[in-house]
């Protein structure tokens, strides 16, 4: 230890030993917060493990005139309490000297799983943005409440707490934080007693991150064992979530056949159980379904029937979802409307730039614009939805966005660009936790038009066509698949679909059962 070390070492000391035993006791208990907390967070935790109700303002007060802590305000939010990280390992010291360490932790793993399991039945709330945020604030308290339980074995307490954050992990960009530890519940949770529901429901939440990371094999191979789970409980509702999410892989690999059977799967499960919320995302994915295959008459009539649920759930990110559907029935059916303008102005004020759906907004609405004629407002769209899908780590997003892109440049009149792809010198970036490898599913929206041409599709004899369904229209500047870069044919070669004639698919939500 350098002598400054020791120097602000001694420091603390010093001031920790000016404490009554009361305050010495607080200040070791903080010490377990990572980051940041809330009073509330503290009082809760001490009152557990035997304090006094009422006592802990006071007491965290003195800390704070004794700049052993710290108090951070932000505007609209509610005070938070933070140490120094030199600090926070001296109580830690303390903690474990004390004797209080073990004890300490489990109370406060069992604060922050019962803050996320009261959080997570909002997921689909009015305020849900607002309960998103909540949980990025305790962030790094519920990293540490997911280490200490793995590292007890705490298989349930594990479990559950994944469970609750799954679908945070997705909206917040979290997917492969998300991924690790909910493969970390799976692997400490095998063999136990009495999880098996619990263990059903975080192979469906990490279905859905896989799929969002564009891991076909891996999304099905767990949906697949979370379906067996759900079937052995009886538990219908459950099964059909994850039957869901296999649904939309076999639409990007254009099984459409295996698809609409999975689908009307779902739904006669969801309308059995008068499940409004997993009907309403079934809707939407037969809507994107019906939209692939030109039957735009049912197409709408989904997303409508999908758009009424939702409104009726008080639901807002189920009703942008519909409402990205339905203008892309809308668009592919009648093309550049205001009806469909209407639809996407009113997603993009219920996205406020923020959730993962705002880059399939933004995606179609570079389409909607570019078939008008705006390659200008086109090219600013498709860039932002590319930037968006990159730096968060949504990488099914990409190959279907780059060749919006593609199409972009090749109406501005740079062929050459448009074949090198909008890739060049921008590789796409996944949102990573360091050291570190979202009952939900999130979907994919089938293919969004880039315009609107009349007659057949043509083949023109794509090599990828075992893998594709690769239906080329004549609009704009459409090349057959060979033209496409090397490098996004290989993308899209590893099971993506792509309808160049009805454009690339993007992505969606389901909400859990």
């Amino acid at each position: 230890m350098s002598e400054r070390q020791q120097t602000l070492r001694n420091t603390i000391q010093w001031s920790y030993d000016l404490l009554n035993d009361d305050e010495q006791r607080l200040f070791r208990r903080l010490s377990v917060f990572v980051g940041s907390c809330t009073l509330e967070a503290v009082e809760a935790v001490c009152e557990a493990l035997g304090d006094e109700r009422g006592k802990a303002f006071d007491r965290v007060a003195s800390l704070i005139d004794r700049s052993l802590v710290q108090q951070t305000e932000r505007e609209g939010e509610e005070p938070r309490l933070m140490m120094l990280e030199t600090i926070r390992e001296y109580g830690l010291e303390r903690l474990t000297a004390s004797g209080e360490l073990e004890a300490t932790h489990q109370t406060h793993a069992a604060y922050y799983l019962q803050l996320a399991e009261e959080i997570a039945p909002k997921y689909n709330s009015a305020e849900q943005q607002r309960w998103f945020a909540r949980l990025e604030r305790e962030h790094a308290n519920l990293r540490t409440a997911l280490q200490w339980s793995l590292e007890r074995q705490e298989a349930e307490l594990t479990l559950r707490l994944s469970n609750a954050l799954d679908w945070f992990w997705l909206n917040r960009y979290h997917l492969s934080e998300g991924r690790y530890w909910l493969e970390q519940a799976l692997s400490a949770s095998e063999g136990v007693e009495g999880v098996t529901s619990l263990r059903a429901n975080v192979l469906n939440g990490l279905g859905l991150l896989l799929l969002n990371q564009a891991d076909y094999e891996q999304t099905v191979k767990r949906c697949e064992e979370s379906i067996a789970l759900y079937r052995a409980l009886g538990d219908t509702v459950g099964m059909a979530w994850p039957l869901q999410i296999l649904a939309l892989v076999k639409l990007s690999q254009g099984e459409y056949s295996r698809a609409r059977t999975l689908l009307e799967e779902c739904l006669a499960y969801f309308s059995e159980a008068n499940n409004k919320s997993g009907r309403a995302y079934t809707l939407c994915h037969l809507a994107g379904l019906y939209g692939d295959q030109g039957e735009y008459d049912q197409a709408c009539s989904c997303a409508q029937e999908s758009l009424t649920l939702f409104q009726g759930l008080e639901d807002p990110g189920g009703t942008e979802y519909a409402l990205l559907y339905l203008a892309r029935a809308l668009f592919l059916s009648q093309g550049s409307k205001p009806a469909v303008h209407a639809l996407l102005e009113e997603c993009l004020a219920l996205t406020k730039g923020v959730g993962f759906q705002y880059p399939a907004v933004q995606a179609l609405l570079a389409e909607v614009v570019l078939s008008e004629g705006d390659t200008v407002m086109a090219r600013s769209l498709i860039e932002k939805s590319l930037a968006f899908a990159r730096t968060e780590g949504y990488r099914e997003d990409i190959p279907g966005t780059l060749i919006v892109c593609g199409r972009v440049t090749a109406a501005q009149g740079d062929d050459a660009a448009a074949r090198a792809g909008p890739q060049a010198g921008h590789p796409s970036r996944s949102r990573r936790i360091s050291g570190r490898g979202r009952n939900a599913g999130r979907t994919q929206l089938g293919s969004s038009p880039l315009g609107r041409s009349g007659g057949p599709a043509r083949d023109h004899g794509c090599p990828h066509s075992a893998r594709l369904s690769c239906r080329l229209r004549a609009i704009n500047r459409c090349r057959p698949c060979s033209a496409w870069p090397e490098s996004l044919r290989r993308r899209l070669g590893r099971g993506a679909h792509y309808d160049a004639g009805a454009g690339p698919r993007f992505s969606g939500t389901i909400f859990p059962g």
